[in-house]
């Protein structure tokens, strides 16, 4: 990874829907799973889980919970006195590329079967878009 979230106090950074988790964004990863007070709200803050620079996850026996604090680096701890930023490190090569910035951010899929006949060296890119919404069927 090319990036390091700093969560800060967490007045900034939505507990469920920001990518600042090793696992990405909860919601997207354990969505059909949560329950009860567990998601109040998907726009719940991540400082209503922070007392004392220190991790107050609701319900800690939800198997959930569990896997979130399980797989939370020590490096990811709190710090009310700092706010929430992401620190871009260098990549293997030991530089920094936009590329690598790109690939952070971005969703990955799989590669879908379709492309080459949408996106080729001569395509017309009003009819490629067309297409490309078409196959995606929006």
């Amino acid at each position: 990874m090319d990036s390091i979230c700093v969560i800060g106090d967490g007045q900034d950074t939505f507990l469920w829907l920001d990518n600042c988790h090793p696992l990405g964004p909860l919601k997207d990863r354990f969505e059909g799973r949560l329950t009860g007070n567990l998601v109040r709200t998907f726009q719940l803050k991540v400082a209503s889980i922070i007392s004392n620079n220190s991790w107050m996850w609701p319900g800690r026996r939800n198997l959930v919970v569990k896997e979130i604090m399980d797989s939370i680096p020590i490096s990811m701890n709190p710090h009310i006195e700092v706010k929430y930023s992401v620190i871009w490190t260098l990549n293997r090569k030991g530089t920094f590329s936009i590329q690598s910035a790109w690939q952070g951010f971005r969703k990955h899929h799989s590669e879908v079967l379709w492309w080459k006949s949408v996106w080729f060296k001569i395509h017309v890119p009003r009819w490629a878009i067309i297409q490309w919404i078409a196959a995606w069927g929006m």
